[in-house]
């Protein structure tokens, strides 16, 4: 674990902050108010992000993210809004939730009940604002959208295909698929031409 230039501020009791083996976190601002948590995966990196878990909710960050700088994960809006006709709170904390191998480009913004699944890009700037189970997508938008589908991303810039990526490790088994697929067309194309 590596935690450099950070500071976490912890008001109240029973809050937790959880950093999983081989995680990197660069300049982090992390604040944990009454009875909330942060928890961040394993080989997940992390540098200048703000992150703010009040009023008994949990932000979670799965395995193998890459979160970029300017970023912002929030679970309330810090301040209460209420109905005049019930005079109730409407605006309550809500837990954030990111799967494994998502990737937040800079300057994305995870607000709360945001829910985000596996294997997700998001685009620069983007601000999410509901639940995507989809998995293999990338986001984008303000609120975030689906622009693109069946798509994964990497952390090395200089391979030409996700076979070639050693970051995919688990994913490389696709190109046995691949090849099995290609192999199938190869002989259908060769009856035909027979």
């Amino acid at each position: 674990i590596k935690l450099r230039y950070s500071k976490i501020t912890i008001v109240g009791d029973n809050n937790h902050c959880y950093l999983k083996k081989n995680s990197s976190l660069k300049y982090i601002t992390a604040v944990l108010r009454n009875e909330s948590s942060i928890v961040i995966g394993k080989d997940t990196t992390i540098g200048k992000v703000e992150m703010i878990a009040v009023e008994s909710s949990k932000i979670h960050i799965g395995d193998d993210c890459m979160i970029a700088s300017g970023c912002e994960l929030r679970t309330s809006d810090m301040h209460p809004i209420y109905s005049i006709n019930s005079g109730l709170r409407i605006n309550l904390a809500k837990d954030i939730f990111i799967g494994n191998h998502v990737w937040l480009a800079k300057y994305v913004v995870i607000n709360k009940g945001s829910y985000i699944a596996n294997n997700i890009c998001i685009g620069l700037g983007a601000i999410v604002t509901s639940k995507f189970e989809e998995e293999n997508v990338i986001l984008a938008g303000i609120p975030a959208k689906v622009i693109k589908k069946n798509v994964i991303w990497g952390r090395s810039t200089s391979n030409k295909t996700l076979y070639d990526d050693a970051s995919l490790g688990a994913f490389n088994i696709k190109k046995e698929v691949n090849q099995s697929f290609l192999l199938k067309v190869k002989i259908k194309l060769k009856k035909l031409f027979d």
